[in-house]
């Protein structure tokens, strides 16, 4: 008799890790679950091959890009007419903030990136509605990236460019120069999702004399600064190049200096 309650137990745990094993490992969303941690982890570390190796539907490319080299948890999984929706969020603070993969029969169905998307593409709308405009604003810590605090400030000086001589297109320091420029091009990266443009403009002294030609140089050095923003991955369409600000030419401040050329951010939030 103890052989046999001990034979039935045996049978019974068998049959309870078998069972346990179907459902970690041979269920559609189990098989869906693997598939979609495959792609994730094979477009985080750039594998190509892999990344492939379930399907490319359109959009493979820029979510192979968005997702590059970053970490990532799974949010949510559900199942919708035989297809297997898994979104993810990404643990830092760059755009896009999500992934989603639906996957159908082992097949890579759909890829989506962006800072608003739903548990499942009909949700989309509802989740870019549910996302308020203040998600877009510019905060607190993006604005102590630029020494400024002030969340209510329509502009914000990012940086203020110095050139060599009255007449020069050259940075008076130019290492100086490229840190500054390498700060606003990682400003943008951590923030280029927010509502918010550059504004570059000089500052020209109120005479008569040589308007003209002035004029023209600090034109030749705003266009500079917007080329040298463009390559820190800033687009052209959020730089502006404004006009320049006349100030005496004998009573200048510090800040005002015809070889001065700022760049501002102009909040857009802030009306």
């Amino acid at each position: 008799m103890k052989k046999f309650f001990i034979t039935i137990t045996l049978i019974l745990i068998i049959a309870g890790a078998g069972t346990g094993i179907y459902f970690v490992f041979f269920t559609p969303q189990a098989r869906a679950t693997r598939t979609a941690e495959q792609t994730m982890h094979a477009a985080s570390s750039q594998d190509e091959a892999s990344f492939k190796s379930h399907g490319t539907p359109s959009g493979s490319d820029e979510f192979y890009t968005a997702v590059s080299s970053r970490n990532y948890r799974l949010d949510t999984t559900t199942e919708e007419a035989s297809t297997f929706y898994l979104r993810y969020s990404f643990t830092d603070n760059e755009s896009p903030k999500h992934a989603r993969i639906a996957i159908q029969n082992g097949i890579v169905k759909e890829l989506a990136v962006g800072d608003a998307i739903g548990v499942t593409p009909k949700e989309d709308k509802k989740q870019a509605a549910n996302t308020t405009s203040q998600d877009f604003c510019l905060a607190k810590a993006d604005l102590q990236y630029l020494d400024a605090t002030s969340l209510y400030a329509r502009t914000i000086r990012g940086a203020t460019m110095i050139f060599a001589d009255d007449t020069s297109t050259t940075y008076s320091g130019e290492e100086n120069a490229g840190k500054l420029f390498d700060r606003m091009g990682d400003f943008y990266k951590k923030t280029s999702a927010k509502d918010y443009s550059f504004s570059v403009r000089g500052y020209l002294a109120a005479t008569s004399d040589t308007l003209e030609e002035r004029k023209q140089v600090i034109q030749n050095r705003v266009t500079k600064i917007q080329q040298d923003l463009i390559k820190q991955g800033i687009p052209e369409d959020r730089i502006n190049l404004a006009d320049p600000v006349a100030y005496p030419a004998d009573q200048p401040t510090d800040g005002q200096n015809e070889r001065y050329v700022i760049i501002d951010i102009t909040n857009n939030c802030i009306k």
